[in-house]
């Protein structure tokens, strides 16, 4: 339960007697600023008597509600992850190939396609009279090899494979409009683990106890190194900025090892 304030509360009463705007260009000023119209209230104050505007804050599911056109059900089912924004969605109906139906296909469940910029989600409700979404597919945006759309009957169809070769179909009359903004938001979100991946880089570089972190976040142990000149096995120190080769006294620093094993981080 959501509590009641006036307009003089909100700080609306004054701006609404002063610019003399009617009762739509009321409710179109409360709506932009989160409040929701409840009607007018008559009160006294001494020997005036007043008409206070009754209002309600309207609720939010989480801090992206604001920013999504989804409905509340779809939001609170979405668990939007740490920087994550919404960038487009579409109601639609996931299909299966099915040889046996009369179009190779036969119809799932009709929910939500939801595009942010980590991710692509599926999201519908689950059970009889069920009013909540639950998410029954998602794959981050990194991970998806190829978006193509297909037709379906008299409908269009979107096609989302991932890198293991497992796809999903989604069918809807306008669904193919997705396709440049999930090949725009898959480039945007590449463009940003690979910047993250050379802040990591430069942070690598700086020092051998650096290196050591990022190999045993890969899985990788490594304690010696050849020496590039004269491959001589060397001891990979536990810090310090460069290893000098004690049989040809070339200098060795952390980038040169990290740049023969980043293939395998």
């Amino acid at each position: 339960m959501f509590s009641y304030i006036n307009a003089i509360a909100a700080g609306l009463f004054s701006e609404f007697k002063d610019k003399r705007i009617c009762r739509a260009c009321q409710r179109e000023l409360l709506d932009s600023k989160g409040i929701e119209y409840k009607g007018y209230l008559g009160t006294r104050r001494g020997s005036k008597r007043i008409r206070e505007l009754t209002v309600e804050l309207k609720p939010t599911a989480n801090e992206h509600a604001n920013v999504s056109p989804l409905p509340d059900e779809v939001n609170n089912g979405l668990f939007w992850q740490k920087d994550e924004k919404y960038v487009a969605h579409s109601r639609c109906t996931e299909c299966f190939d099915d040889p046996m139906a009369m179009w190779g296909a036969k119809a799932g469940k009709t929910g939500y396609l939801v595009i942010t910029n980590q991710r692509i989600l599926f999201a519908c409700t689950i059970g009889f009279r069920s009013k909540t979404s639950a998410i029954i597919f998602g794959i981050n945006l990194e991970d998806v090899f190829s978006v193509s759309g297909g037709k379906i009957a008299f409908g269009d169809k979107l096609i989302i494979l991932d890198k293991n070769n497992n796809y999903r179909n989604f069918m809807q009359g306008n669904i193919h409009s997705l396709i440049p903004v999930i090949n725009s938001a898959i480039s945007d979100r590449k463009v940003l683990i690979q910047s993250e991946k050379e802040k990591s880089r430069i942070h690598v570089l700086l020092d051998f106890s650096s290196i050591q972190d990022e190999m045993s976040k890969g899985g990788i142990i490594m304690t010696t190194y050849n020496c590039p000149k004269c491959n001589a096995s060397l001891e990979i120190p536990e810090s310090g900025k460069v290893l000098f080769c004690k049989y040809c006294n070339t200098a060795i620093k952390p980038v040169d090892i990290f740049d023969r094993i980043k293939s395998f981080l």
